[in-house]
């Protein structure tokens, strides 16, 4: 063979390789990416319940104190009327 068509084989030869495409990464089957999906999903419910469960438990705590103060401003209150009656019935 003479080396001008050894030499444009061998280019005809790269060229071809180089067009071929490079075969496409393997995709997971669906099964695969559906436990996939349910373990996150999974992951991700048992935080949520988590902070749902926080969240709920800051609110009973908020409620409770709530409750605390308002029985004293009405104690306050009770006590500042009975100083304020005493207060008129001795102006009488």
């Amino acid at each position: 063979m003479r080396p001008q068509a050894l030499l444009s084989a061998a280019l005809l030869a790269v060229a071809g390789c180089a067009a071929v495409p490079a075969p496409a990464p393997k995709q997971p089957s669906p099964a695969a990416e559906a436990d996939e999906c349910k373990a996150e999903n999974a992951r991700l419910r048992a935080a949520l319940d988590a902070a749902h469960a926080e969240h709920e438990r800051a609110v009973r705590e908020a409620a409770k104190r709530e409750a605390a103060l308002r029985r004293r401003v009405e104690a306050l209150n009770a006590l500042e009327r009975g100083i304020l009656d005493r207060e008129d019935q001795t102006r009488k």
